[in-house]
């Protein structure tokens, strides 16, 4: 599935728009893209930015649902114990998008402030719960800060190297497994 990323040729949207259809084959073809992820212990947020590098979301209500429920179920399957259920990655997953196109769409003059995120995402939690606040508080901080670029992947040319390594933190010391990306003399990681 690598020739998603590395094909110069495949048009990010359309190849989203495919992605997010209802035909079997873009079906298996989604599965078989989700499956290329390991997200082991990374946070919801930076998987998703990771999970979106290949191609641009649809702006389809449907076709979103249909790439959001394939990363969800791929993200809970990487981290059971993160949330107690698929269906809570897959509605934070959603609200993450929404908030985004919110905080980063120019005409829209009136942008979600973070009260209405965290109420926006209460109950959402295994039995109605409400996840943590702060949680919610450092995914909008991170989202209104940092927009998802879609076609990040544009910027890799001949000669890129990408993998997993290990990084060791800044704050907190511990080493934390980290997608890293070296294209033209600049180090990116995710």
């Amino acid at each position: 599935m690598t020739f998603l990323w590395e094909e110069p040729g495949i048009s990010r949207a359309k190849l989203g728009e495919f992605l997010g259809s209802d035909e079997e084959r873009a079906k298996a073809c989604l599965r078989a893209y989700t499956n290329t992820f390991d997200f082991t212990d990374c946070a919801i947020d930076v998987s998703l930015r990771l999970f979106l590098l290949a191609f641009r979301i649809p702006g389809e209500a449907q076709k979103i649902e249909r790439v959001m429920a394939a990363f969800s179920h791929r993200y809970h399957t990487c981290n059971p114990t993160c949330f107690c259920h698929e269906d809570t990655a897959f509605v934070l997953a959603f609200s993450i998008m929404m908030l985004h196109t919110d905080l980063h769409n120019p005409s829209n003059v009136r942008k979600m402030t973070l009260e209405q995120f965290v109420r926006n995402n209460r109950g959402i939690g295994v039995g109605g719960t409400d996840l943590p606040e702060t949680l919610l508080s450092e995914l909008y901080a991170k989202i209104k800060e940092n927009e998802i670029r879609m076609e990040q992947r544009e910027f890799i040319g001949a000669g890129a190297c990408e993998g997993w390594l290990w990084k060791q933190g800044g704050k907190v010391r511990s080493w934390k497994r980290r997608w890293l990306i070296l294209s033209k003399s600049v180090l990116y990681y995710f």
